[in-house]
């Protein structure tokens, strides 16, 4: 649809956005985790990992996904990509509520705690700017 490069200058950003949150995602996660699966090694302690990109965002997977889509739909401008991005808004809010309850089943108050001190998808600084300016 677009055929200027304008179009692809605009979504420097959320592409680089991506490129840099899916690897701080993994650290400390096995590559089953990531992809959604509830794998334990053998030995392995359950524990809330918080550390890292997390300790700025609980849900930086969803972020790197949702920076990745919005840059490929604006870049490219097929009306099929839009559709897909309003499909992964749609679907992808009730995925993080399920997740964030089998999470505070799994660590009860301490990921209670942790859900009112660190935003969903929202990033921290971003976040307090506009607050800032509200004021």
């Amino acid at each position: 649809m677009y055929r200027t490069p304008t179009a692809w200058l605009a979504v420097f950003f959320p592409f680089a956005a991506a490129f840099l949150i899916y690897p701080h995602s993994r650290l400390h996660f096995f590559h089953i985790q990531v992809a959604g699966r509830r794998g334990l090694r053998p030995g392995q302690e359950r524990r809330l990992i918080t550390s890292g990109i997390r300790q700025h965002i609980r849900h930086p997977v969803y972020l790197a996904h949702l920076c990745m889509l919005l840059a490929l739909t604006v870049g490219s401008g097929e009306v099929v990509l839009y559709g897909l991005t309003v499909f992964a808004l749609l679907t992808g809010w009730p995925m993080i509520r399920q997740e964030e309850a089998e999470l505070e089943r799994r660590f009860g108050e301490e990921y209670v705690a942790y859900k009112r001190a660190v935003p969903a998808v929202l990033i921290p600084p971003l976040f307090q700017v506009a607050r800032a300016r509200q004021r």
